[in-house]
């Protein structure tokens, strides 16, 4: 009995702490204040969870606490945000999974059937990203290094693309970059004609074709 009164008491200090403000009628984002010391990550969890209406599965604890002072208020759909970078910390992040979060360890992410193309929650997702200009390992090579702890990156050189799966902002950075190498590339590369008077053209370019190809893949294993 003590125990559930301890464990109401700390919920109900926790949701005390969050206070929503009345917006105006036009808007459609309802903004809360939080204020949060020294409060346990499982109960932040919980928190959470009932403020934005959203049912999280915990399968295993998490120690720490949290401590997070808002000067000004928040929208209330960024505490899921907020939860993540506290997750982040402990080397754990969430995932949808069906019509529920669920909490798992970020090295593990990836094969929880992450959902395909835009995510609405803010949540990891795996994304296509083609390249046209580039061999796709070279530009997987310079931009690895903007994935998220949890985030893979693979590529299908069949197609020239690189298959991502991170959270929504490590993704669009990656794209952003990924768009930036093709543009310069593209603003880089000329074109000449070449007239041939001693050989036939599709003989020679398949010669041409078959060197430029060994150039870039040793390119490729020297890096």
């Amino acid at each position: 009995m003590r125990f559930i009164n301890k464990l109401l008491a700390v919920i109900l200090l926790g949701l005390l702490s969050i206070q929503p403000l009345v917006e105006a009628k036009n808007s459609h984002r309802e903004r809360v204040n939080l204020n949060l010391q020294n409060v346990k990550i499982e109960d932040f969890i919980k928190m959470v969870g009932k403020v934005t209406e959203k049912n999280i599965l915990l399968s295993q604890p998490i120690p720490g606490t949290v401590n997070f002072i808002s000067s000004s208020p928040i929208y209330k759909d960024e505490l899921i945000s907020i939860l993540l970078s506290v997750l982040r910390k402990k080397g754990f992040t969430i995932v949808e999974d069906g019509s529920y979060l669920k909490i798992v360890r970020a090295n593990t992410a990836v094969k929880r059937n992450l959902p395909i193309g835009k995510s609405k929650s803010g949540l990891m997702h795996t994304s296509f990203i083609q390249v046209n200009n580039e061999n796709v390992d070279i530009i997987a090579a310079k931009v690895r290094q903007f994935l998220s702890e949890g985030g893979k990156l693979l590529t299908v050189k069949e197609t020239n693309t690189m298959i991502v799966s991170d959270l929504p902002n490590n993704i669009k950075v990656i794209k952003k970059v990924v768009a930036k190498i093709e543009a310069l590339s593209s603003a880089n590369r000329q074109a000449e004609f070449i007239v041939l008077k001693n050989a036939k053209a599709s003989r020679l370019a398949a010669s041409v074709l078959k060197i430029s190809t060994n150039i870039i893949n040793q390119k490729n294993s020297k890096k």
